[in-house]
């Protein structure tokens, strides 16, 4: 870790202010003081204890070896958020080559699963459903998708807590193999146990020695708690929050797209309620010099960067996928002495638990529209508030449609002044919407319907994906509307016209 002048002292103003004391960051207190938060909260720290994995990691292994996984020729990673994020952080350090191998699935959209299932071998497919509560309904509706075209279970292995209806879904119907969670790590926690472990040991990655760097890491933390690099992290976190400080700026390389959106969940749901919070942004070190870095502070992954930064920066470093663990768990680490620090509980996430469907009403959400389309003045306020834009898109995001929303972005953040953070559901709805409804950050939101709808209903439900994404768009802005947040409605062609309008003026 390298702290420029200003983030060293970010670092010793919150150790200095806080009133947590040195001896209550040892192994021996971390469990009672998150037991003396509320009854629920003992139950979420099993993630610190993961390091000591070793059995798992040898039962998964037997259990590849002893049903010839090898014998597939693809893998198909169903999953939402957290549950896949770890997925596809791996899959990114492997050789282009191998990477074909393995299709991680993270949305609803019923062009790519048609797509998917018309252009895979199913009888040559393992399908892994990854999903920790196991009952996501985004995840079950993949599921029952794939299932109506070949409903053989020993194709299929479920990653999920017992007792859940993705559990008794594949017990029923004689799953290959169930890979229970612990009820004691939460979903974003978990990225070092069965979510994290078994796509590492089917990508055939050496966990054995990234469990190995974790451990020398938990090692070193439980001897020297306050000099540890996790711990310096939290303070700088939360002096940042403290300090009001409105963003957290992730400069990374391209590869490391999703081990940044990984920090992005952890922060904005961890650390984003009881209206505090910070908002990351993700910017590639190719968008180095073009970065609004008003009121920012900085965690930076490029190396050799001749940049200077006029504001608190840490460099920090992942040079590969043997490291991965390591830099996971010291973040963990840090994201809860954070939460200590600010006397927050940053194991739930209870606003995102408050908007999500009840899928026995989705098939009666009709599209609402009793919301503002977005104009000039809209904009125009934005420019003036001078705070983050949120961009939320539903519906289809093909190559084409994510790139025209990039260079949308980039000129909004030219004209406007602000940093523009794009996020799309339902991913984020599991992620960095617990921020937007009880955290501090921007109060501009344009939701983006890019939704097709197709009257098909998923088997088993009365409801089709796009109605999914119908109650999930009405829900999400419904609930920032009356929470007083700044909302307007668009689509992706008329974005880009009051986007050229407005540059023009």
């Amino acid at each position: 870790m390298i702290k420029n002048k200003q983030a060293e002292q970010l670092i010793q103003k919150q150790s200095t202010d806080s009133l947590i004391t040195d001896a209550c960051l040892s192994q021996n207190n971390f469990t009672a003081i998150w037991g003396k938060q509320d009854n629920k909260t003992i139950k979420d720290i099993g993630w610190f204890y993961a390091p000591n994995n070793q059995k798992i990691i040898n039962e998964i292994e037997q259990f590849i070896n002893r049903e010839k996984i090898q014998i597939f020729s693809k893998i198909l990673f169903l999953g939402i958020g957290g549950a896949t994020i770890t997925a596809e952080i791996l899959l990114h350090f492997l050789p282009k080559s191998a990477q074909s191998k393995f299709k991680i699935l993270d949305n609803i959209d019923a062009c790519e699963l048609d797509s998917i299932s018309r252009n895979i071998d199913i009888d040559k497919t393992l399908f892994v459903i990854m999903s920790k509560s196991g009952n996501t309904i985004e995840t079950l509706s993949q599921l029952s998708f794939f299932w109506k075209f070949f409903p053989n279970g020993k194709n299929y292995i479920a990653i999920t807590e017992s007792k859940s209806t993705l559990y008794d879904f594949a017990i029923n119907n004689n799953f290959l193999r169930i890979f229970e969670c612990p009820k004691n790590i939460g979903g974003r926690f978990a990225s070092l146990s069965y979510l994290g472990i078994v796509p590492a040991l089917l990508m055939n990655i050496n966990v054995k020695e990234i469990m190995q760097n974790v451990q020398n890491i938990k090692k070193t933390y439980v001897n020297t708690p306050n000099s540890h690099d996790s711990i310096a992290l939290g303070r700088y976190l939360a002096s940042a929050i403290n300090k009001n400080i409105q963003n957290v700026i992730i400069i990374i390389p391209e590869k490391l797209l999703f081990f940044g959106k990984w920090i992005e969940q952890m922060i904005a749901e961890s650390l984003g309620k009881n209206s505090l919070g910070i908002t990351p942004l993700i910017y590639f070190d190719s968008d180095i010099k073009n970065i609004n870095y008003k009121n920012s502070i900085v965690i930076n992954y490029v190396k050799n960067t001749s940049k200077k930064f006029n504001c608190p920066k840490l460099t920090l470093s992942l040079n590969s996928e043997m490291n991965i663990g390591s830099q996971i768990y010291m973040w963990q680490i840090a994201i809860a002495y954070s939460g200590q620090l600010l006397q927050i509980n940053p194991f739930n996430q209870p606003d995102v638990e408050k908007v999500k469907i009840n899928p026995t009403n989705i098939s009666k959400v009709k599209k609402n529209n009793n919301f503002d389309n977005l104009n000039y003045e809209f904009l125009q306020k934005v420019k003036t508030i001078g705070t983050c834009l949120h961009i939320l898109s539903f519906g289809q995001k093909d190559n084409n449609y994510i790139k025209k929303l990039i260079k949308k972005k980039k000129q909004l953040e030219t004209i406007l002044k602000v940093p523009v953070n794009i996020q799309y559901a339902p991913r984020y709805l599991h992620s960095v919407g617990q921020l937007h409804k009880s955290g501090k950050t921007g109060d501009n939101f344009i939701f983006i319907d890019n939704i097709k709808k197709n009257n098909t209903n998923i088997p088993g439900y009365d409801f089709s994906f796009s109605d999914i994404s119908y109650a999930q768009f009405n829900n999400d802005a419904r609930y920032l509307q009356e929470i007083k947040k700044n909302i307007t409605i668009t689509q992706i062609d008329e974005l880009v016209s009051i986007i050229n309008h407005f540059n023009k003026n």
